[in-house]
């Protein structure tokens, strides 16, 4: 056997298995955390608002509002990947998108823990930090912030029911996204050059952690998981969070299978795969068993 093919036996053996469990262990964990911090955010968020007003919602979100709002802000992305060919001009919006988006949401959940001053203080010194030294690290706790942010305010406006027909939607999207057009795969390669990534980066080694955040890309030291990836879950168990707790966690664990299908997925075939979908099949499941056995 020739040195080449022992590399490659190698690789295929001790490589595989262990970026395999290792890249699992550290999606759980992360999906784990922000589902946590997601379910006491919504129930802080709830007594917040029964203790201010006798009606203990918070006001519902229109299913066409959320999908007019992401059409626009898509259009807007995918106009400025394929019309504007300065890279300089790219950078300065691809930063301003991520900036927005991140405090944003991390604006949000801060302010459900905290009081005005100390959010905005400690929102604004996040995003100083990530303008002057950004690291994988303190990237990931920015996106984990923005993204439970997001998902408490989304999914507390949302019934269980509009959000199986957004994530089926999205998922649609999704798919034809990354096989059909590949605008997808484009929008996240022209992120991750302007270092503008919204997702979350699980490496192939801690120490990777508190590197510099230039010069990230997709299957090298990181594994890039979408944020969209991960909020869409978020938002269905605190849709359902509001029926009761069990409900929540049985979709979370639905959807913690939908990761693992997606995952392996991606590790069977080393390319991009739309993860969305096999996610929101498994949440789906959990779905139709929260209303036919409870």
């Amino acid at each position: 056997m020739s040195q080449d093919n022992q590399s490659e036996n190698q690789e295929k053996v001790n490589g595989f298995p262990q970026n395999f469990f290792q890249f699992i262990i550290l999606e759980l964990a992360f999906f784990s955390l922000s589902y946590i911090l997601s379910i006491v955010s919504a129930l802080r968020l709830e007594k917040i608002i029964i203790s201010y007003s006798s009606d203990n919602l918070m006001p519902p979100f229109s299913i066409k509002d959320f999908i007019l709002n992401f059409i626009f802000v898509l259009s807007l992305t995918l106009i400025l990947v394929y019309f504007v060919k300065k890279n300089k001009i790219k950078s300065k919006i691809f930063k301003s998108i991520y900036i927005l988006a991140i405090g944003f949401g991390s604006f949000f959940f801060l302010s459900i823990w905290l009081p005005t001053i100390p959010t905005i203080f400690l929102t604004f010194l996040l995003i100083f930090f990530l303008i002057k030294n950004p690291n994988p690290f303190l990237h990931n706790l920015a996106v984990l912030f923005a993204i439970v942010g997001s998902a408490v305010g989304i999914g507390l406006r949302l019934t269980p029911f509009q959000v199986a027909i957004l994530i089926s939607l999205f998922s649609i999207y999704d798919f034809i996204a990354v096989y059909k057009t590949k605008h997808m795969i484009k929008l996240a390669q022209e992120m991750s050059e302007q270092n503008s990534i919204l997702g979350i980066l699980l490496p192939k080694d801690k120490s990777y952690f508190f590197t510099k955040l230039e010069g990230i890309r997709p299957g090298g030291n990181f594994l890039i998981l979408g944020a969209g990836d991960i909020v869409f879950p978020l938002i269905f168990s605190i849709a359902f969070l509001k029926i009761g707790f069990l409900k929540s966690l049985i979709l979370f664990c639905f959807s913690i299978l939908g990761f693992l299908f997606s995952f392996y997925i991606f590790f069977k075939n080393k390319k991009p795969i739309p993860a969305l979908p096999p996610i929101a099949i498994f949440c789906l499941i959990g779905y139709l068993l929260n209303n036919c056995l409870f």
